[in-house]
């Protein structure tokens, strides 16, 4: 897997989901660099000297980047409340991360925590205009400062547990996840990779493949207006109806597929005369025409808030409802399912997703046996 930042990892955790949410059959379309502070010197100086000194300003810092991760999490939530409606409180699981992982990595100096890009990050997520900004989409974060709040220090050949650790242009190869592995360079252009497997490819590249191959070979993402295949169009635009790569249409533009559309807009309308619209928030009044933000217009004419435990989900009267909570056991894309609460550790399980903790190997959920 490439190397994550604390904004790839909160909208990678949502992706997923939003892309899902988009779908409709209404629409028209197919388918921290930088040196640390002293504090932060203090830190990673405990962390590998073990100095008492060292180790109070580590412990310190780890506290700084546990409050840094909540903070990322309560500010992406207020967007999805701002530009999808509800409240912050609806996304709690859809948006959770293990924050102890992070604070226990800069206590021990394998992270660095850039507390000046944190803030700037920060402040450009609570500037992001919902009509022409989604993080969710892509990659790409609101502002670069966002990839630069948390930066690796272990060394190629050095023993890592995650991508994060490592340090900028590198990953963390594991047979297992969760378990140890060696940080390792990402690979360049030409080198080979697996177009089905995990992106190791550097940044600004991806993995490209002949037709009749699985195996790969690292090359630059796509410009504007470049034949292209699923993800390889550079940050920012999306592989259109007509396999070209396209920018953003604006709200209100003529579109012909849902993932042209800028920000959190959707392509609304028949074939030949949709264009993009910003969906109807959660509690807005609505119809059968509306596209609104997690699902289709309610029983009571007002667009719904995402489901939760015992609710319908999957496809739902021609649109995608997904799961706050739990997750969803629709077994195909022509029935609904029903959001069920997730797996306790060592409960039978099918899928990773069912998992409250760890994944599923071997039909069980829990954390992966490390040899």
């Amino acid at each position: 897997m490439k190397k994550r930042t604390l904004h790839t990892l909160v909208i990678t955790l949502a992706a997923t989901a939003l892309v899902a949410c988009s779908e409709s059959p209404r629409t028209a379309g197919g388918d921290g660099n930088g040196s640390g502070n002293t504090g932060n010197n203090g830190g990673n100086n405990g962390g590998n000297n073990g100095g008492n000194n060292g180790g109070n300003n580590g412990g310190n810092n780890g506290g700084q980047a546990d409050q840094a991760c909540l903070d990322f999490q309560s500010k992406y939530r207020g967007l999805l409340v701002r530009c999808l409606g509800g409240q912050e409180s609806d996304y709690e699981q859809f948006l959770s991360i293990d924050c102890d992982e992070w604070s226990a990595n800069v206590a021990a100096g394998k992270l660095i925590l850039n507390s000046a890009k944190a803030n700037e990050c920060l402040t450009a997520v609570d500037n992001l205009d919902c009509a022409t900004s989604n993080p969710f989409a892509g990659d790409n974060g609101p502002d670069p400062s966002c990839d630069e709040v948390f930066v690796g220090t272990v060394m190629i050949g050095g023993e890592c547990d995650d991508d994060d650790v490592c340090m900028p242009q590198s990953r963390c190869e594991q047979e297992k996840d969760n378990c140890p592995g060696t940080c390792v360079a990402l690979a360049g252009a030409g080198e080979a990779c697996d177009y089905f497997g995990s992106d190791i490819c550097a940044d600004g590249l991806v993995c490209t493949r002949a037709e009749t191959s699985t195996a790969g070979a690292c090359a630059t993402r796509k410009t504007a207006g470049e034949m292209c295949e699923g993800g390889d169009c550079a940050t920012g635009l999306s592989c259109g109806e007509m396999d070209v790569c396209v920018g953003p249409i604006a709200v209100g533009e003529a579109c012909s597929d849902e993932d042209e559309c800028a920000g959190f807009a959707r392509c609304t309308g028949e074939p030949g005369s949709a264009t993009c619209q910003l969906v109807t928030k959660v509690g807005e009044a609505c119809d059968m025409t509306t596209v609104c933000g997690w699902g289709p217009c309610g029983m009571d004419g007002k667009c719904p808030a995402g489901a939760g435990v015992g609710d319908l989900c999957g496809v739902v009267d021609g649109s995608y409802v997904l799961c706050l909570t739990g997750y969803c056991n629709a077994t195909s894309f022509e029935e609904p399912g029903e959001c069920v609460a997730l797996l306790a550790d060592g409960a039978s399980c099918e899928s990773s997703q069912q998992c409250a903790i760890g994944e599923c190997t071997d039909n069980m959920c829990g954390l992966p046996i490390c040899d």
